[in-house]
This record gives C-alpha cells, structure tokens and sequence, in this order.
C-alpha cells in the first residue's frame, strides 16, 4: 500500500504538470495561442517516447539485481544512459537546427513564426526529460518511489508560480521556458538521488551531466546559424563527431549490441 500509495501521488501530480501550462495560456493569453503551443509541443513531446521505452526494460532489471548485486545494477544504470544519449542528443540537435523550416512546412509560415522559439525550449526540455528516465526507472526500481513522488509535489506550487511569470514575461514562449527549467530540475533531482542511493552508479551520473552540459551548450550555440545553408554545415559538423564521442564512449561501434542487451 505504500509503495502503490507513492506511485498514485506521481501518476496524479506528474499530469498536471504536464497539462498545466496550455489551460493557463488559454486563461492567460487566449485559446488561440493555445494552438501555437500544443502543436510544437506534441510534437516535441513524442522524442521522450524513446527514452521511456527503453528504461521500461531496464526498470525490473535494476529492481531484480539491486539486492544480490549492487554493482551490476550499476553497470545496468550507465547502458540505460548511454543508451538514451546515443539515440536522442544527434536527433534532437538536428530538430532544434531545423525547427522553424519544419513547422513552416507543417502548419505553414504564421503558426511557425510563434513557434519556432517555443519548439526550441521544448526540444531543451525533452532532451532533459530524456535523460531523466534513467535515474526515475533506477529510484523505482530500488523501491524508493516516495523520493520521485516528493519531488513531484515539490516541484508542482514552484512551476505553477514560475509558469505564471514567465508566461505574463515572455507570453508562450515564456510557457516552454518553464516547462524545460522544470524539466532541468526534475532531472537534477533524480541523478543527485541515485549518485546518494546507489555508489555503483556514480560514475555514470556524473557522464550523463556532463553530456547534459555539453548538449546544452550545443542548443546555444545552434541558435546562431541562420540561414538554412549554415544550419546544413552546422549539422554535419556537429552530428557525426556527437555519435562518433558517443560511440567511443560506450566502446565502440560493439558496445551498441551490450548497451540494448548488457
């Protein structure tokens, strides 16, 4: 009962934040703004999907190694992340270089102008939600759901108020804004609660916010490229040395097999 407890407090708080910040840019803006945000962040959202699935599989492997051998749960831990890494960071850079081209050409030229900064906040956030489900799966699986549901509550009254002054600052892109420095925290959170739970996995807490570092300095600077032709030499500069880092930081082109079936 407790544990199920925990687990209904996330499964109730975890959707509101999720849900949240279209109903207050309705009440605060208009419902027509609405629409400038859900499409990006639809879209946007749909990246996690990965992440999520692939942590579902590790989740009762943490949970079944963790009390006959700490270490291997480690070992576990650091594939999941870099397993995320290697299929989310090259992806969501490119997404973020092409953002505005893309919704120009889905939901045309008006409704891309409004979201290409609000698609760009976004993409930051998925990538920190991303890398985030490593550490939540690991939490779950060593019976510790009430941490991950402390920090929903947390950081529920914390969102909403810096929902509603940046949303009145910086209007719908103010939303995404909050919604990716939620998303930062919630990460934070989770891999400073498995650094603390688990020594084993140390090691890959402080790889993966480096790469969380990294990428974020690369979402910076990928705001400079203009033109599309600069965004395509941006891209094939930056792509193929993030994959080949990756690589040789999970060993090699034979380390993909071992990070899906360690």
């Amino acid at each position: 009962m407790a544990f199920g407890g925990w687990l209904t407090v996330s499964n109730v708080v975890s959707p509101l934040m999720v849900y949240i910040d279209r109903f207050a840019i309705g009440a605060l803006i208009s419902l027509s703004a609405v629409a400038s945000y859900v499409i990006p962040y639809e879209l946007v959202t749909r990246v996690v999907r990965l992440p999520i699935a692939i942590t579902t599989v590790f989740f009762p492997a943490f949970a079944a190694t963790y009390q006959s051998d700490p270490e291997r749960t480690g070992v576990l831990f650091v594939s999941a992340c870099q397993t995320i890494l290697l299929l989310t960071v090259a992806p969501l850079l490119l997404f973020f270089l092409f953002a505005g081209e893309g919704l120009t050409v889905w939901v045309g030229a008006d409704l891309a102008t409004q979201g290409t900064a609000v698609a760009r906040w976004l993409i930051v956030g998925a990538f920190f939600n991303g890398i985030a489900q490593a550490p939540f799966a690991l939490v779950q699986g060593l019976g510790r759901p009430n941490l991950t549901a402390r920090f929903h509550m947390w950081e529920l009254p914390f969102y909403m108020v810096g929902l509603w002054i940046l949303l009145v600052r910086f209007g719908i892109s103010g939303a995404a804004l909050a919604w990716t420095l939620r998303t930062a925290t919630d990460a934070a959170l989770l891999f400073g609660a498995s650094y603390k739970l688990l020594p084993s996995c140390r090691s890959g807490v402080v790889r993966t916010m480096l790469w969380a570092v990294g990428a974020s300095l690369l979402f910076a600077a990928a705001t400079q490229p203009a033109s599309v032709s600069a965004k395509a030499v941006f891209a094939l500069i930056t792509v193929p040395a993030i994959v080949g880092l990756g690589l040789r930081q999970a060993g090699g082109l034979g380390a993909l097999r071992r990070l899906v079936n360690p």
